[in-house]
C-alpha cells in the first residue's frame, strides 16, 4: 500500500532525508491525542467496567474483592465500591496499561496514498509529503516490535452514554455512601468502615425489597446501554482479531509484567501500611490480563467516523523489552528505496526555491530516483 508521510517545513524534511529517519512520537502524548487515543482508551475502560458490574449483578461469586458470607444487597454495594475506588484512582488495568503505552510505545502516522503522482492531500498534515510506495520503516531496535494498521473510523456519538450509563450505575448503589470516599482516602480502611456500616444498619426484613429496587435499576440500565455495548464489540471485532493475530508474544510477556509491576507499586501507596505486607502476599494487584491488553491496543488505531477522509494508517513501536530512551521520541530508520517523489504544497512559500534545494540535496546523496515536485 502506498504510504504518504507529511512534514511540518522545509528544514523538518531535509533532515528525514540526511538522517533517514523518521521520527516516532510517544503513542498518545500529542495534544490532540487527549481527544483521541486515550479517549478511547477511557471508553475502552468504562466499557470494561459496566461488564464487570454486569458480571457481579448476575454472578456475584464471581467477584473476587469481597466477603461471599454477606448479604447479596452488601456484596453489591462492596464490589461496585471497589470498581469504583479503582476507576477514580486510575488504578485499573487499563488505566496503567494506557500509561505504560504512553510511555514506553511510539507511533507515527501516514496517509493511504494514491496511484495519481499529481494528487496532492490537504495541507492540514504538513506542507511537504513523502510518497512512498509501501511502509518503509526499518525494523532495527531489538527493544520493538512494529504494527501497521489502518485507522478504523467509528460513530463515536453512539458511545458517548458508556460513561454517562456507568456514572448512574455507581450512583445507584453508592450515592448513599459517598461520604465514606471523601473521608477514607487508602482503600483497605474504606473497605473495612463501609462493610462495617453496612453489616451495622443491615436489617433482612427490610434488605429484601431494596435489593430487588436496586437490582431493577441497574438492570434498566445494563438494558438501555446493551445496544451500544454490542455495536461497540461488533465495531471493533475485526480489530480485536487483527491484533490477536498481529501480537507478538514477546510484546504481551513484556506487558503484562510491566503493567502489573506498576499496578501493584501505584495500588500499594493506596493501601494503609498496616496492610500492605498482606495485599502483597495475595498479589492482589498482579493479575493483568494478556487479551484485555490485545484489545485495548485497538485504541491506538480507533477515530471517529467524521475524519474518515484522512484515511490515515498508523505504525506504532511496542514495547518487548525496556528501553532506556532520553528523547521522547523514536528516531527509526527507514529504506529510502521505497521513497517514490516528495511533493511541495502550492501554498508553500518560495516554493520553487524548496523543491530545488531538496532535490539538489537527493542528487548530492545519491538518491536520483527521487524527484520532488
Amino acid at each position: 500500500m502506498k504510504l504518504d508521510h507529511y512534514t511540518s517545513d522545509l528544514r523538518a524534511a531535509k533532515s528525514i532525508i540526511t538522517t533517514q529517519e523518521l521520527w516516532m512520537g510517544n503513542t498518545g502524548k500529542a495534544p490532540k491525542d487527549a481527544n483521541e487515543i486515550l479517549h478511547y482508551f477511557n471508553i475502552f475502560n468504562d466499557y470494561h467496567n459496566i461488564t464487570d458490574l454486569s458480571t457481579l449483578i448476575n454472578n456475584p461469586d464471581r467477584n473476587n474483592n469481597q466477603n461471599t458470607h454477606d448479604p447479596l444487597l452488601i456484596r453489591y454495594i462492596m464490589g461496585t465500591a471497589h470498581s469504583y475506588f479503582m476507576r477514580e484512582n486510575k488504578l485499573r488495568i487499563g488505566d496503567i496499561f494506557a500509561s505504560v503505552i504512553r510511555e514506553e510505545s511510539y507511533i507515527v502516522c501516514f496517509t493511504a496514498g494514491t496511484d495519481d503522482n499529481n494528487d496532492f492531500h490537504t495541507d492540514t498534515y504538513g506542507p511537504i509529503s513523502f510518497h512512498f510506495k509501501e511502509n518503509p520503516l526499518i525494523e532495527d531496535k531489538d527493544e520493538f516490535v512494529y504494527i501497521e494498521a489502518p485507522v478504523h473510523y467509528l460513530d463515536t456519538n453512539k458511545l458517548s452514554n458508556i460513561n454517562s450509563v456507568l456514572n448512574e450505575m455507581y450512583d445507584v448503589l453508592l450515592l448513599p455512601y459517598h461520604e465514606f470516599f471523601n473521608r477514607y482516602a487508602m482503600l483497605d480502611t474504606l473497605q473495612f468502615a463501609l462493610r462495617k456500616s453496612l453489616k451495622a444498619n443491615y436489617n433482612s426484613n427490610g434488605k429484601k425489597k431494596e435489593r430487588n429496587n436496586v437490582l431493577k435499576e441497574l438492570k434498566t440500565r445494563l438494558e438501555q446501554i446493551s445496544t451500544t455495548t454490542e455495536d461497540f464489540s461488533s465495531q471493533v471485532r475485526y480489530y480485536n482479531l487483527f491484533m490477536e493475530s498481529n501480537m507478538d508474544a514477546n510484546v504481551l510477556n513484556y506487558l503484562r509484567t510491566r503493567v502489573a509491576r506498576i499496578r501493584e507499586q501505584q495500588s500499594m501507596k493506596k493501601i494503609s501500611l498496616a496492610s500492605r505486607e498482606i495485599f502483597r502476599k495475595n498479589g492482589t494487584f498482579r493479575y493483568s490480563d494478556p487479551d484485555g491488553h490485545t484489545r485495548n491496543i485497538i485504541s491506538c488505531f480507533i477515530k471517529d467516523k467524521k475524519f474518515e477522509n484522512d484515511n490515515e494508517i498508523r505504525v506504532i513501536a511496542l514495547p518487548k523489552k525496556e528501553f532506556i530512551n532520553p528523547e521522547n521520541k523514536l528516531r527509526s530508520s527507514y529504506d529510502i528505496k521505497k521513497l517514490e517523489y516528495i511533493s511541495v504544497s502550492k501554498n508553500y512559500p518560495n516554493r520553487e526555491i524548496a523543491i530545488n534545494e531538496l532535490q539538489e540535496l537527493l542528487i548530492t546523496l545519491g538518491h536520483t530516483h527521487v524527484k520532488v515536485r
